[in-house]
């Protein structure tokens, strides 16, 4: 499989705990409009194991299930795209104390109210990054976020 593209109430598919663990996945596509098309997989305790990916774009509720996802030790993800529009969308994510661990990553293009999400963020302290794309048209404070 090159892509997987997951949309609406189908999200929930991706609850089971392995996703192309031995090959290599070009492209994960998660967009969920409401939260509870992700809660099933927000409610499980175990993460979600993708094996060597290039990019995951979340949208949405979708950003939300960022912290369920672990990617593949010594994989490095090419992008990372979060696109949220409403606060509802990350709320689990700031909630969480820990970091979300992603390892080596290229470039990550984060818009709207998903440019919270950043602090959680921890990438991989040999990766190379190589872009860093903020977006958002909306009244947030983005200079608290980046200091």
């Amino acid at each position: 499989i090159k892509k997987i593209e997951l949309r609406g109430n189908v999200t929930a598919i991706v609850r089971r705990p392995e996703i192309q663990e031995d090959g290599v996945l070009e492209e994960l596509v998660l967009l969920a409009w409401e939260g509870r098309q992700v809660a099933q997989i927000l409610t499980q305790e175990q993460k979600i194991r993708i094996g060597r990916i290039k990019k995951i774009t979340l949208i949405y509720s979708a950003v939300s299930v960022l912290h369920k996802l672990e990617i593949q030790e010594g994989s490095v993800l090419e992008e990372l795209v979060l696109s949220a529009y409403r606060r509802e969308d990350i709320a689990p994510i700031l909630t969480q104390e820990q970091k979300i661990r992603i390892g080596g990553i290229q470039k990550i293009k984060i818009s709207g109210y998903a440019v919270a999400v950043l602090p959680k963020l921890e990438i991989q302290e040999d990766g190379l990054l190589e872009g860093l794309v903020l977006s958002t048209n909306l009244i947030y404070p983005i200079g608290s976020i980046l200091n």
